[in-house]
């Protein structure tokens, strides 16, 4: 299991390549608890898009209103957004850097939207608008059953226009779903490490090299003396998620 829940970044990372975060899905795939996973990881904000739409008893935002909503939503420097809403996808992933699908089967939709209704019958979820209570019907059984027909060959044909110039990631299951997070979380960590030494003026970063795989660092690299090693290490050992650290550091 990895130790997601650990990390915690007040702030982006200047290097990240994953800055405004794009999440679609044929709905019940779970694109809101991977978009709070990844904001935590990351330290941005999550923006769930039907929490904006809607309004109390699932009264729709007017259509003439939703793009300038949306237009003032994505001007935000970071963000993780999930949401569908075809009409203003392409508004959305233009914004983006990364674009993330979740390709789950029929039956894991299913099964995540009817434990969720048991779970939150007669209550709103958090990452929807308030007064909205939990329900489901038939329409949108139907939309679920129809999505992998008539959704989703669309937008792969679109996630394969925009992949020239974005990061774009299609998950299968929730394996794949946690590896990615896991690669995440390891570059928070490696970054975070760089940061923290270059900070610390002990150690001339372009002679150290990071490497992180399930929260365990590898250090290595020729330093000029015992007490820059002994700094690298105290950077790595004091970063959060960090699990374990191994020196394979040498002096020159």
């Amino acid at each position: 299991m990895y130790r997601l829940a650990a990390i915690r970044m007040q702030l982006v990372l200047p290097d990240s390549p994953l800055r405004r975060i794009l999440i679609l899905e044929p709905s019940g795939s779970g694109k809101s608890t991977v978009g709070k996973r990844i904001g935590r990881i990351l330290g941005i904000p999550t923006i769930h898009l039907d929490i904006h739409y809607w309004n109390p008893n699932w009264v729709e935002t007017p259509k003439d209103e939703w793009p300038g909503k949306v237009k003032k939503l994505i001007a935000s420097e970071t963000w993780v957004m999930d949401g569908n809403y075809t009409s203003t996808l392409k508004m959305r992933a233009d914004a983006a850097d990364t674009l993330i699908f979740l390709d789950m089967t029929r039956r894991a939709s299913y099964f995540r939207i009817f434990v969720r209704f048991l779970r939150n019958r007669g209550r709103t979820r958090n990452d929807v608008a308030e007064g909205c209570p939990e329900k489901i019907d038939l329409d949108f059984v139907k939309w679920i059953w129809n999505y992998p027909r008539t959704r989703k060959p669309v937008i792969f044909r679109f996630f394969e226009k925009m992949k020239l110039n974005k990061n774009v990631y299609i998950l299968r299951n929730q394996k794949e779903v946690e590896k990615f997070l896991a690669d995440q979380t390891d570059q928070v960590i490696a970054t975070s490490i760089m940061n923290a030494v270059d900070r610390s003026y002990a150690v001339n970063v372009e002679d150290l090299d990071v490497k992180v795989k399930d929260g365990i660092v590898t250090l290595s690299g020729k330093l000029p003396t015992h007490a820059a090693c002994e700094a690298a290490l105290e950077c790595a050992y004091n970063t959060y998620g960090v699990r374990d650290v191994k020196d394979r550091l040498h002096i020159e």
